[in-house]
């Protein structure tokens, strides 16, 4: 997955107010110094949270998976 991808989605969920989080605001080599780590720059950028919550409702979860549904059918340019 790419930066690119991973921020036209969190843009596209924000726009119907589902609320995202970036995990790792740093990745791995810039809080231990050294050489860059690729897989972890890459799950840095490329890796969003989703809203889970023991009140969450089957419309809730519905939302987000059309959410996610439509942003995918944006990628692909459908």
């Amino acid at each position: 997955q790419e930066p690119e991808t991973t921020l036209r989605v969190e843009r596209l969920l924000w726009e119907r107010e589902i609320q995202t989080k970036r995990w790792w605001p740093l990745s791995l080599s810039e809080v231990l110094g050294g050489a860059p780590l690729k897989v972890s720059e890459s799950k840095r950028q490329t890796t969003i949270g989703l809203p889970l919550h023991p009140l969450m409702t089957d419309e809730d979860f519905s939302r987000i998976e059309e959410a996610l549904g439509d942003s995918l059918k944006i990628r692909e340019g459908a």
